[in-house]
């Protein structure tokens, strides 16, 4: 148990810190979101998956998405 992290929190802040960020690109909102979770939760390692729902891009698809893994 003292490595688990409290999902929960870790989700809140995650929409916080999303809903508030400025990015042109989802590799640019994962990267400093991977960013805040080695920092502020003293995560070890991260692998974070992000997922634009229907980008508008052609052709038409249902989602875009980036996946990234940090090492502190």
């Amino acid at each position: 148990l003292e490595n688990a992290v409290d999902y929960a929190a870790v989700s809140r802040r995650m929409v916080e810190f999303a809903s508030k960020e400025s990015c042109t690109l989802i590799e640019t909102l994962a990267e400093r979101m991977a960013d805040v979770l080695l920092r502020e939760f003293g995560a070890r390692e991260v692998r974070l998956r992000l997922k634009k729902p229907h980008p508008p891009i052609e052709p038409i698809m249902e989602y875009a998405a980036v996946e990234i893994h940090r090492v502190s």
